[in-house]
């Protein structure tokens, strides 16, 4: 049996920015209890949060297909190209969809930090530091 020891996709300190940019949208949409849309203009993709009883929802979309919608309900007007459903309950595992068809015309340094996203938003836990300060973390 051999194993082969791959490389990260991602430089360790781009993996750090993409937790940073992913962290802090969960962050704000928990507090906020709102839909958080979390712009990277320099990766060309959009990331919106929202939040269930039993999950949070996290949708990734591209910059330059997304419309902005004025009732604040941009996450359905838009297909997303990837979309996780991350329960509260750890014993109930996430649900994911992917838009095969629109990713395979991203470049590859796009797809790389677009899989990076998809990896962390089902990898993360939170941790509530106080009533109205939230964290997340990956392990």
């Amino acid at each position: 049996m051999f194993i082969f020891k791959r490389k990260p996709p991602l430089l360790e300190y781009e993996m750090n920015n993409l937790k940073k940019f992913i962290g802090r949208t969960i962050e704000v949409m928990l507090l906020t209890r709102e839909e958080t849309i979390n712009v990277s203009e320099k990766h060309g993709l959009i990331l919106i949060c929202s939040r269930d009883d039993h999950y949070i929802e996290g949708s990734i979309f591209q910059l330059s297909d997304f419309q902005l919608s004025k009732t604040g309900l941009s996450s359905w007007m838009n297909p997303p190209l990837y979309t996780e459903k991350h329960y509260f309950d750890k014993k109930i595992d996430s649900i994911g969809y992917i838009d095969d068809e629109k990713i395979k015309t991203m470049s590859r340094s796009r797809l790389l930090v677009f899989y990076s996203m998809c990896e962390l938003l089902g990898t993360f836990e939170i941790v509530v530091n106080s009533s109205n300060k939230y964290k997340c973390i990956w392990k």
